[in-house]
């Protein structure tokens, strides 16, 4: 919702009424200007657009649509500084520009500026109580915050504004516990078997429902729905897990015993880093809460930092020359990406003694970590394979990340490659990996968490215990959970699904 209204486009009050002048003036000169660079933005030609846009503004700096837009061209090509800058400008000549509020908010949001977004957003909203976007992404950052009961209002205000908003009803369902057949779900419903409904929307209303079905113990029913879902989120996307055993084994055949003497001490000594990884919904989350809640640690979510120097440095692994090209590395390079990792690490916290990455696919780069920060800390999450792939089944991931996950033939295949990876790091790098399992945390939340802090180097810190009171922002699929204390009920929950699970537990036990 907020790209669409980020695209939105200023229009001259005077164009909106325009009347063919019966002659020219310097005004008429900066409207056809103004007009040229709207044109110019619209179809693509941002460039153009931004010389026009500041002849604008230079021939009249209170030109307040000029400014508008420009603050959307620059953050469309990636400078959210001066972006907000324009916006702020907006705001200054005229404080009742709900849409400069809106904005700028996105801006704070994308900064992690969670208390400023939360402020634009709600100045946008009481500019314009209609503004269904503010309010959508008003719910989105409350939900980040762990303010859950405050986003799910405004995300049921979204519904009351748009009554087709699948994605708000989704979101909706996301935060809210629910105990009781309500309106929300009947809402969710009747949107879903309404007609001309697109795929996208009832992908989004099948995730929503599935939540629901399963607060309330009706798991057939949900898993109809998450059945659904998953079968038209699948369809939009080619997948094989042929590829990905290519590529599973091209790390195997990569990373060996003689690499690792080869380059034995080309890395950074730094200690700084954490990197909290295996599967996605493995538990990631919770470790790096409970980690971050510890005064030396600060907790930097998921960073695509180390994925992307490495893919700078070697190309992906999906490439033929992935295993020459770190080979034939010169020793240097791997000194390089610890230093141009670190350095993303270091502007995020300079004080911080220990940084966390919860980026849960770094499981696959675990041989370059070592190669390039050895004295890294590697914790890896593991839980049950049919609770993992389940939880994993159950969320809604934007976009086409995690691929596998929509089809439990084809998770059960991943699951299985992962594993089969982890296995090759256990031998290849004993003791630099430290293993910590999901039920076991849950079971014995005090002892796996003591022994994880003293794994780490830090002596113990009550607030790792009371993890789920650390105010932080969680931007991951976990946000609600680890608002909470430690709780049960989803150990063993696949149980509760056995009989639908039928072709995910088969693929866990077959050898691919």
């Amino acid at each position: 919702m907020n790209r669409a209204e980020r695209r939105r486009l200023a229009k001259s009050e005077k164009a909106k009424n325009h009347k063919k002048p019966t002659g020219r003036s310097a005004q008429d000169d900066l409207e056809q200007i103004f007009q040229a660079a709207l044109g110019h933005h619209q179809q693509g030609r941002l460039d153009d657009a931004e010389v026009l846009y500041r002849r604008s503004i230079k021939a009249d700096p209170n030109h307040i649509d000029a400014t508008l837009n420009l603050g959307v061209l620059c953050q469309q090509l990636g400078r959210p500084d001066d972006a907000a800058a324009h916006y702020r400008r907006v705001i200054d000549l005229k404080p009742t520009c709900a849409e400069a509020h809106y904005n700028l908010a996105n801006i704070e949001k994308d900064n992690g500026n969670i208390d400023e977004a939360i402020s634009g957003y709600q100045s946008a909203i009481n500019l314009k109580p209609d503004y269904a976007a503010a309010y959508f992404n008003l719910g989105f950052v409350l939900s980040e915050n762990g303010q859950l009961q405050q986003a799910g209002a405004a995300f049921r205000k979204v519904t009351t504004l748009m009554p087709e908003a699948a994605d708000a009803y989704r979101q909706l369902a996301s935060v809210t516990k629910f105990h009781k057949y309500d309106d929300d779900i009947k809402a969710m419903e009747a949107l879903y078997h309404r007609s001309g409904r697109s795929e996208m929307q009832r992908q989004d209303v099948a995730f929503g429902l599935a939540k629901a079905f399963e607060d309330l113990g009706d798991y057939a029913k949900s898993f109809d729905y998450l059945a659904e879902g998953n079968r038209l989120k699948r369809a939009s996307f080619t997948y094989a897990t042929s590829e990905q055993k290519v590529y599973f084994e091209r790390y195997k055949n990569t990373f060996d015993a003689g690499l690792f003497r080869k380059f034995d001490r080309s890395g950074d000594p730094d200690a700084t880093p954490i990197f909290i990884l295996g599967m996605p919904r493995s538990g990631t989350s919770l470790v790096e809460q409970i980690l971050a809640s510890h005064p030396n640690v600060f907790g930097a979510g998921e960073l695509t930092a180390l994925s992307q120097v490495i893919s700078e440095s070697f190309g992906g692994v999906a490439e033929a020359t992935y295993s020459d090209n770190i080979c034939n590395a010169q020793p240097g390079k791997f000194l390089d990406i610890a230093q141009d990792y670190l350095g993303t690490l270091r502007s995020l916290s300079q004080n911080a003694r220990f940084i966390t990455d919860k980026m849960p696919h770094n499981f696959l780069h675990i041989g370059l970590i070592k190669l390039a920060l050895p004295n890294a800390k590697v914790i890896h999450c593991r839980r049950r394979p049919e609770d993992n792939c389940l939880s994993l089944f159950k969320t809604y991931f934007p976009g086409n990340v995690h691929q596998y996950a929509c089809d439990l033939t084809e998770l059960g295949a991943y699951f299985r490659l992962y594993q089969g990876l982890m296995d090759h790091w256990h031998r290849l790098l004993p003791g630099f990996i430290y293993d910590i399992h999901y039920e076991d945390l849950v079971s014995d939340q005090e002892r796996q968490s003591r022994a994880l802090v003293a794994h780490c180097g830090l002596d113990w810190d009550q607030a790792c215990l009371d993890f789920h009171k650390t105010k932080r922002v969680v931007k991951t699929a976990s946000m609600a959970q680890v608002r909470n204390p430690i709780f049960s009920s989803s150990v063993a929950l696949w149980r509760r699904y056995e009989k639908q699970l039928t072709p995910l537990t088969n693929a866990l036990n077959i050898d691919y």
